[in-house]
């Protein structure tokens, strides 16, 4: 069977670029990551209570996080590193006790890969790092954030992921081919050892995973991602030059287990590594240029 490649010609492929950047960069910072409004109704809500909840929580969380334990109204200390991720009761009734949240701060958004447990609290001390070390260690990672001003107070949401996934491989399965970004600078390495899994770029904010593609994804999606990924890979010696790598999945020892990426529809993850038997390169990229190179 021939080996199924990704074609596209340099005109093509420049408006792809151009569009990933306006819907992933320009568009992106024009707006909330999240529609806090769609999610949570403060309308419903009391100015009493908001405000009573504002000020109270500008005591409780500012003083919760000393003593390094996460130690809720109930006397149960929640792990600080979590090895699986509770369900979205248990998780809201460990934040609950934890930062005496009530029960409209807490939302759930359904995508294609999962659900998302939308937390709102005020913006004020060290929310937000607080209560991302407790999700982290329910088990729940940071997807996006947002934020809304109400009755000139600053409300801010953050949406979290679970860590810890079902298994899929079976439903992968049906692809042929996979697809993996990396930087030029990465590959002589990977032709050799293969893919290991890594959690380096600040895009993520997981435990080390390997994160791959779709075979069915569209073109345009599929060189948006890579343009997020060099957006955010701020080493020195990234220079704009990515890889694009065919995984071929009847090399791929069938005990590897594969999740759903709940960062992007279009995804999936490993947590072990790939060899290199399985991966070919077949398209190089600047990003900063704005064109093709060779490998």
């Amino acid at each position: 069977m021939e080996k199924e490649v990704i074609k596209i010609n340099e005109e093509e492929l420049t408006e792809i670029v151009k569009n990933a950047i306006y819907e992933n960069v320009i568009k992106p910072q024009q707006i909330d990551y999240i529609d806090i409004s769609s999610l949570f109704n403060f309308d419903s809500i009391p100015d009493e209570e908001l405000k009573a909840q504002y000020i109270d929580l500008a005591f409780v969380v500012s003083s919760s996080g000393y003593g390094g334990k996460f130690m809720g109204a109930n006397g149960k200390i929640l792990k600080e590193e979590a090895t699986s991720t509770l369900s979205i009761e248990e998780t809201r009734r460990q934040i609950q006790s934890k930062f005496h949240f009530k029960d409209w701060q807490f939302a759930t958004q359904n995508g294609e890969n999962g659900v998302r447990l939308v937390i709102l609290y005020p913006g004020i001390l060290r929310n937000t790092k607080l209560i991302k070390q407790a999700m982290s260690a329910c088990g729940w990672s940071l997807a996006v954030k947002g934020y809304i001003v109400k009755n000139k107070m600053v409300w801010k949401a953050m949406s979290f992921d679970p860590i810890f996934q079902e298994d899929v491989s079976s439903e992968v399965r049906q692809y042929e081919y996979l697809y993996h970004w990396t930087p030029l600078y990465n590959y002589r390495l990977i032709a050799k050892e293969g893919l290991k899994p890594k959690s380096e770029n600040s895009v993520f904010d997981y435990p080390d995973r390997l994160h791959l593609i779709k075979g069915n994804t569209p073109q345009d999606e599929v060189i948006a991602i890579g343009w997020q990924l060099c957006a955010s890979n701020k080493r020195l010696k990234n220079n704009g030059d990515y890889v694009l790598l065919s995984i071929n999945m009847s090399m791929v020892p069938s005990n590897t287990e594969i999740y759903y990426d709940p960062r992007y529809d279009c995804g999936y993850y490993t947590k072990v590594s790939i060899p290199s038997t399985a991966i070919t390169p077949i398209f190089a990229y600047n990003f900063k240029k704005k064109q093709r190179i060779n490998i």
